[in-house]
Formats: structure tokens, C-alpha cells, sequence
């Protein structure tokens, strides 16, 4: 059972600064205060869209903004009850016509396909295939962005936006620039740090700036880069659209519905406290409380999860005991003590259980795992039989073992015996 290091050091900083619920916070070694932690919030046909296949979201409004969106079957609204379909044009759509950008779009569309229109105290910024292309009043120019010694001719513009502070930003295949001040620009490319470049928009505020992708959505802030993708983060990955909230949050369209991402301020100790709860509820498994995986009845419903037994019973187990340890050793929390005992008992157990029963092991041989023999025999699944059509369809190395479960001297449980 292998140790992996990056795994154990995480557990460490989420599991070490735990503080018990009620209890004064203990002085820590190294103080630390709180971050913004992100957090993602769904919104599909269930929460009353009128589809999932979201084409475009916006904010809309003066002082009192309302969240906006078009779906392939309708437009919504998002009110405090809820989402509320739409019977007219949604007002994104009416939004892309304000009368100030009719001329350009008109001038524009002789020459090179338009991706994308922002404006910005009496500026017309348009992302185009053919380049990046400004108005300030004085007729259409060209923009070649310069940084330092590096100069661009952008092509293939996909997006660009104006954040909060009025600087103005654009995505391209090449990479992604700011405007930071009159012609000074800063060029960002993988070697910057931009995770993906195969972009399809953008949005700016507050928190910097937010760009979807066909493979995840990125955001930029204060020199840092994050890179969101998969049902951690989004309901798909294809992103159609972003748009950023009064608050700072992104809420991202996508064929599969809108994946709200948003950060709340959290302490270390918080994050511990959520986490541990977190696998007190969902990931320990038998009476010794291995801390394994979980299979859940649908993708993100968690309510109705149940801890699975795998082949590393013992290594994530082991990681967590380790967590625990240095939890007691920087808080002295009692309760961080007994789960490291308990934890322990359950390696130990491990290398118990394999004694004597039906197939007795040598003396120190480990389990991979342990069930109890109140639910069903694994060795209806995994046999003899079924070992041998894996061997010859998947795997010629699979072992052929009879039986792969054998029952422990007490009766009381199955032990895997292939470690």
C-alpha cells in the first residue's frame, strides 16, 4: 500500500488546523486568516429552466440587476421565487442591439465575420475573424497590441469585454491581452500561465476577468490564473456563455444547464470542519470506519451515497490516519485523537483478519479489504469462472483465484486476499 505524498499533504492542510465545534480556537503555530473558497451551484430544468441547453446569460438592469438567459427553448428570468420564463425577446438578445453599435456592426460586416461587441465610455471594442478592432469615435482602427518587445496581430478574435476598472480585455487562439493603460498592453500565452486557448467568451468584473472555453472556463485575477473544468465545477464543459454577477460570481452557460461558481470567505479550520463532516457522512465504511470512496445514486445528488470497499482500503485509510495525527499534534483536539486510534485499529485489522478462518494467510500478509458476511457473497461476482474471462477479454496477467474472499475465523467477515 503505496503512500502518496501530494495526497497526504493535502489531508494535512485541510484535516491539521481542525477546531472542534463550540471550542475556542487553539494558537496555532502559523496563523492564517481566511480565502476565498469557490463553490459551485447548479441550476438546470429542475430549478425551472426552461431547457438546459443554455445559448446565452447576462446581467441586465440599472441599479437593481436581473439575471438574464436564453435557452434552445425559451427565455428566463431569475427572480426571488425563481426562474420565470420570458413571453417576449429575453433582454440579453435586446441588449446586442443598443442603437450606439448599429453603424459598426454595419461597417464591420462588409469586411470579416464579428465574434463579439463591448463598449465602454464612448469606445467600441469587436472581436473579429479578422483582428481586434476599436472605435472611439473617430472610425474604425486596427489594434495590434504591444508588450514590451512583443507585438501581436491578433486573428481570430473570439471575445472581448471591458472589466470593472475599464480596462479592456480580448481571447484569442494566440492568447489574451489587457489593456492597462492608453497603448500599453499585457499579452498573456501558456508560458504565462493560460491554461487552454481554444476560447468561445469572455466576461470581466470585479474579479477580474472570466473566459469559456470548449473544454472548461478560466479566470484571471490579481496575477493568478484558475482553471475550472469537469462536474466538480461545471455541468459541461463546452461553455456558451458567462456572465458576472454584482457579486463577482460567474454564472456559466452550457448545454447541460447553468453552473453558478461563486466564493464565500473560509478559514482553514472551516474548510477541516466541512471536510471531516464531509467523510464522517459519506465515506467510512464498517464498524472499523474505513475511509474509502462512495458511489452516489446520480452524478452530484449525494443524499442517498454509500462507501464502497476498494483495493485501497488501507492506503486512503492510511492517509487519513496520518491527517489525524498531525490534527492532534497542532490542535490537541480529543477528538482528532480517537480517530486516529480508530483509524489505526482498522490498518491493524487488516493484517488480523487474514488469520486462520477458511484460506488462512501467512502470518502479516494484508487484506486489500473487508466486508461483512451479512451482505452479499463477492464471490458470486468474482470467481473462478469470471477470472477467467478476464484473463482471456482484458487482462492476461489477471490471477485465477478460488476464492478471491475468503471468510475470516470469526465468520464475520470476507477479506480480499489478492494484495
Amino acid at each position: 500500500m503505496k503512500s502518496n505524498p501530494v495526497k497526504f499533504l493535502i489531508f494535512w492542510l485541510l484535516v491539521c488546523a481542525l477546531v472542534p465545534s463550540g471550542e475556542a480556537q487553539p494558537v496555532l503555530p502559523i496563523q492564517v486568516g481566511t480565502f476565498d473558497q469557490q463553490i459551485h451551484t447548479p441550476y438546470t430544468e429542475a430549478e425551472g429552466l426552461p431547457s438546459n441547453d443554455v445559448l446565452r446569460i447576462t446581467w441586465v438592469g440599472g441599479d437593481v440587476q436581473q439575471l438574464s438567459v436564453r435557452t434552445s427553448q425559451g427565455a428566463a428570468v431569475l427572480t426571488e421565487g425563481g426562474w420565470t420564463t420570458t413571453v417576449d425577446r429575453d433582454p440579453a438578445a435586446l441588449a446586442q442591439e443598443a442603437p450606439t453599435w448599429r453603424e459598426v456592426w454595419a461597417a464591420m460586416l462588409a469586411q470579416t465575420e464579428i465574434r463579439d461587441v463591448a463598449a465602454s465610455n464612448g469606445e467600441v471594442a469587436i472581436a473579429a475573424e479578422g483582428g481586434l478592432y476599436l472605435d472611439a469615435g473617430t472610425g474604425l482602427r486596427m489594434v495590434l497590441p504591444r508588450d514590451g518587445g512583443t507585438r501581436w496581430a491578433p486573428v481570430d478574435v473570439r471575445a472581448v469585454a471591458y472589466d470593472a476598472e475599464g480596462h479592456l480585455w480580448f481571447a484569442s487562439p494566440q492568447g489574451v491581452g489587457c489593456r492597462v493603460d492608453g497603448e500599453n498592453w499585457e499579452l498573456y500565452t501558456g508560458k504565462e500561465g493560460l491554461p487552454f486557448n481554444d476560447f468561445t467568451c469572455m466576461a470581466a468584473g470585479a474579479s477580474g476577468a472570466r473566459f469559456g472555453t470548449t473544454n472548461g472556463a478560466i479566470q484571471f485575477d490579481k496575477g493568478e490564473w484558475r482553471f475550472r473544468q469537469g462536474r466538480r465545477w461545471l455541468l459541461d464543459n463546452h461553455v456558451n456563455d458567462i456572465a458576472v454577477g454584482p457579486d463577482g460570481a460567474a454564472w456559466i452557460a452550457t448545454r447541460a444547464g447553468i453552473s453558478k461558481i461563486s466564493g464565500i470567505p473560509m478559514s482553514l479550520p472551516e474548510k477541516a470542519a466541512h471536510f471531516e463532516a464531509e467523510i464522517d457522512k459519506y465515506h467510512r465504511r464498517t464498524k472499523f470506519e474505513y475511509v474509502a470512496d462512495a458511489t452516489l445514486p446520480a452524478p452530484g445528488k449525494k443524499e442517498g451515497g454509500a462507501a464502497l470497499d476498494t483495493d485501497n482500503d488501507g492506503h486512503f485509510t492510511g492517509l487519513y490516519l496520518g491527517a489525524a495525527s498531525l490534527g492532534y499534534a497542532a490542535t490537541k483536539d480529543p477528538e482528532q485523537k480517537r480517530k486516529a486510534h480508530k483509524a489505526f485499529e482498522a490498518l491493524a485489522f487488516l493484517s488480523k483478519v487474514t488469520e486462520g478462518g477458511s484460506n488462512p494467510a501467512p502470518k502479516g500478509f494484508i487484506a486489500r479489504a473487508i466486508r461483512s458476511t451479512d451482505g452479499p457473497d463477492p464471490n458470486l461476482t468474482l470467481n473462478p469462472e469470471t477470472d477467467r474471462v478476464r484473463r482471456e477479454e482484458r487482462d492476461k496477467l489477471w490471477k485465477i483465484m478460488d476464492p478471491r474472499w475468503p471468510v475470516d475465523e470469526s465468520g464475520e467477515w470476507y477479506w480480499k486476499c489478492d494484495s
